[in-house]
């Protein structure tokens, strides 16, 4: 089983109705916030840290997804 954040989910115990569901919604979330630019991801960083690490713990279990560890964004 290939280490996916689905995977990790069932790995957790999550049934399948809600780890689809809760996989999929991370997704989105992740692809939102790949789309904004350094200004953005700063603010998200300062007024919604747990947002932005969300998406960082999504991407932390999909290859080659952006983890938004740049300048001034990572703290």
């Amino acid at each position: 089983m290939s280490d996916t954040f689905k995977n990790a989910l069932e790995r957790s115990g999550m049934v399948d109705t809600r780890r689809n569901s809760l996989a999929y919604a991370v997704s989105q979330l992740h692809h939102s916030l790949s789309q904004l630019d350094n200004h953005h991801l700063s603010i998200m960083a300062r007024d919604f840290p747990a947002i932005l690490e969300a998406g960082r713990v999504y991407a932390g279990h999909e290859s080659g997804l952006n983890r938004f560890e740049i300048d001034g964004v990572t703290d």
